[in-house]
């Protein structure tokens, strides 16, 4: 039940970071464009655009290009990034810690489980080969389907899933 709540919990907190962040990242930008901006250090300056040189004289001067657009600002520059550890939230908080001692249980009682299994298959495989010349072939035939059916779990097949 709580690593029912603890999955439902992680699942609300992500898909409000992830609606919260395209909002916060497109926030409006400032009515006034910002004053004048430096090139970054190591980007080079952009060249001065050049006009075509008339071929022949002309009568009409040539139009002055004007100046060239600023480059757009991605982010306002009071904008913040937020990044939440999933893991830290996991390990640290009360549900969490409960949560993995719950899987921690689980886990070793899954692992006794296959232990066992494990015991009776070989048990089984000792039994068919060491005795499989002197027994009858219905029990041989018992014991290989014991066998198989310890050995393959009973998972629906995948025609089953395919079918619904």
């Amino acid at each position: 039940m709580k690593v029912t709540k603890l999955v439902t919990f992680v699942s609300i907190l992500g898909a409000v970071l992830v609606t919260a962040s395209p909002a916060a990242a497109q926030a409006t930008p400032p009515a006034t464009p910002p004053a004048t901006q430096t090139p970054r250090p190591g980007t080079p300056a952009a060249p001065a655009p050049q006009t075509p040189r008339p071929s022949a004289p002309s009568t009409t001067p040539a139009p002055q290009p004007s100046a060239p657009p600023a480059a757009p600002v991605p982010f306002p520059a009071d904008a913040k990034i937020a990044f939440v550890n999933m893991q830290a939230i996991v390990n640290e908080s009360k549900l969490g810690k409960s949560g993995q001692e719950q899987m921690k249980k689980l886990a070793d009682s899954k692992a006794g489980e296959q232990t066992g299994l494990n015991k009776q298959i070989q048990t089984l495989q000792t039994e068919l080969q060491t005795q499989g010349s002197v027994l009858a072939a219905a029990v041989v035939q018992s014991k290989t389907a014991e066998l198989d059916r310890l050995q393959l779990p009973d998972w629906p097949s995948w025609t089953t899933f395919a079918a619904r």
